[in-house]
């Protein structure tokens, strides 16, 4: 047994099985006199609601599985840490390895053990005194959303010929956005901007607090457009919508916002139907991030796309106006956009003359030569490969110039 720990019932004679229950006697002058719990709770404060949820809730089941309460926990680890016996010193690592097992057990997912890894240290870490894990103790996964998705991939969904789906899809490629703030986006992006071929969407992060910027590009209001039409007509399973500017931009089935539960897992199976693994709406962003970085825009440009926090004390000074950041997205947006661009050029073919054509073609090679062409009545027409070209009415069939599309380069 430890210093200072009480008996507990004997099970197994297993180390934590020892140790569960095991406390000092909250009465004789703790060594810790504020709450343990409340500090923590202030301490966490600045992560995301839903982040705190799951910390608060992860932590309350460890407390029920070792059977102590916070500040118990909390004042023993501090006896703990004076302790020569390595055993007690690391009794906490001990019984947090315990639980991940028996949480393991149970079927959790090695992303949520991830989840309740981070949560369980954060309260010894922000209370001075960490939890000694080792390398190995970490729960490895490839968890949704550390690979960055491709155009093949999302042009795959967008090819099942589900407009619901297809518009959120889009939707994330275009803007990036996490899944918190597409479901909380309305109607009025679309519905205010009826004629716009970008739209500028400026929002505060629900995640973290920080101001996006980014933008809907012709993809995603086209796929916008057509799935609010088809929400307002109805179909033979859903009832005709009152679409206005208040009105969710993605619902369910029974027409009340989608959740970002349901959402995420939306997009996740999506990219799954088309054996694509560990990808998700994160997938996207970096995605995103990757298009913007091709399509030559300043680094804390993309972070004003992303809604990332700005690190750097001259990044104020390097910071676009609303139409110099929407200048630069609209000359990445080939980078972007996922119907693949056709890559090609004008070539002149001659074709056998026409009798229906009534203008004669001749080339200009130099200055002197359009000079001459001009004193002859030509006018000048087109520009191709370098080559001036000049027309005139005629009575005799002429070549015909006919521009063919050649693949593999660009236009």
């Amino acid at each position: 047994m430890g210093e200072g720990v009480g008996q507990t019932e004997s099970t197994s004679g297993l180390l934590t099985a020892l140790y569960k229950g095991a406390i000092v006697n909250p009465e004789a002058s703790p060594i810790y006199t504020k709450n343990a719990l409340d500090y923590w709770y202030n301490e966490i404060q600045l992560k995301a609601k839903g982040t705190q949820k799951n910390y608060k809730d992860y932590f309350q089941r460890f407390l029920e599985y070792i059977n102590m309460n916070a500040d118990q926990v909390l004042n023993l680890r501090i006896q703990d840490s004076k302790s020569d016996n390595m055993q007690t010193k690391h009794r906490f690592e001990s019984l947090f390895l315990d639980f991940l097992s028996e949480c393991k057990s149970k079927g959790y997912t090695n992303g949520t053990l991830q989840s309740i890894y981070a949560a369980i240290r954060s309260f010894f870490e922000l209370h001075y005194y960490p939890l000694q894990m080792r390398k190995k103790d970490y729960p490895k996964t490839t968890a949704n959303g550390v690979r960055r998705a491709t155009q093949k991939a999302i042009l795959e969904i967008t090819q099942e010929e589900n407009p619901s789906l297809t518009a959120k899809i889009l939707t994330a490629n275009d803007t990036g956005m996490g899944v918190s703030d597409l479901r909380a986006l309305n109607c009025d992006i679309i519905l205010d901007n009826p004629d716009k071929d970008f739209i500028m969407i400026t929002k505060r992060r629900i995640k973290t607090g920080d101001i996006i910027k980014t933008f809907l590009g012709e993809e995603s209001i086209n796929a916008l457009k057509k799935y609010i039409e088809i929400r307002t007509k109805g179909t033979p399973k859903i009832n005709p919508e009152t679409i206005t500017g208040k009105s969710p931009l993605f619902v369910t089935h029974k027409q009340k916002r989608i959740s970002r539960e349901c959402l995420s897992s939306t997009i996740e199976q999506a990219f799954l139907r088309h054996e694509e693994k560990h990808m998700s709406a994160h997938s996207i962003r970096k995605k995103l991030q990757t298009n913007l970085e091709k399509g030559g825009m300043n680094t804390n440009w993309i972070d004003q796309v992303l809604g990332h926090k700005l690190v750097n004390s001259r990044d104020a000074y390097s910071l676009p106006t609303d139409e110099e950041l929407k200048e630069a997205y609209v000359n990445a947006y080939p980078c972007i956009k996922i119907t693949p661009q056709e890559p090609l050029t004008k070539t002149a073919k001659i074709q056998e003359p026409q009798q229906e054509t009534n203008f004669d073609v001749i080339e200009t090679h130099n200055l002197e030569e359009a000079k001459t062409a001009l004193s002859k009545g030509y006018k000048y027409a087109d520009t191709i490969d370098g080559i001036r070209l000049y027309t005139k009415p005629t009575n005799h069939p002429i070549t015909k110039i006919n521009y063919q599309l050649t693949e593999g380069q660009n236009g």
